[in-house]
């Protein structure tokens, strides 16, 4: 735990806010802060490691969505909305067209990841 000692004299007041942010090589980002803080007097106070962690959103494209899914859980995220669409060229038929966030984006762990699965078009592929 990270622990700060202010101390204001003569009944000072002060008000700040702090922020930190660690990267690390795979990706990851841990932040904790507070936006706003205010110390009077002789007064001490913990700082929250309340933690965000993010990872890279793998791609995904061109996977099932059994193989989306399982990529997604593994890298700590869901599966957000599923959308049929038809694909016109027919590149991915019953797989991942796109997904959202876009591959190599930061996310937040748990957060969620949009997928459109291809369909077979009504008429003939381009």
């Amino acid at each position: 735990m990270l622990q700060f000692e202010f101390v204001a004299w003569y009944h000072d007041t002060w008000e700040f806010g702090y922020g930190i942010t660690m990267y690390f090589s795979d990706g990851t980002k841990y932040v904790f802060g507070e936006g706003h803080k205010t110390v009077t007097d002789h007064q001490h106070f913990d700082l929250p490691f309340g933690v965000k962690s993010q990872v890279k959103v793998p791609d995904v494209r061109g996977d099932s969505k059994a193989d989306a899914t399982a990529a997604l859980k593994a890298a700590g995220l869901d599966v957000g909305t599923v959308t049929l669409r038809p694909d016109p060229v027919c590149n991915y038929i019953d797989t991942v067209m796109e997904e959202q966030p876009d591959p190599g984006r930061l996310a937040d762990v748990g957060s969620a990841v949009n997928l459109v699965i291809g369909t077979k078009p009504t008429t003939r592929c381009l």
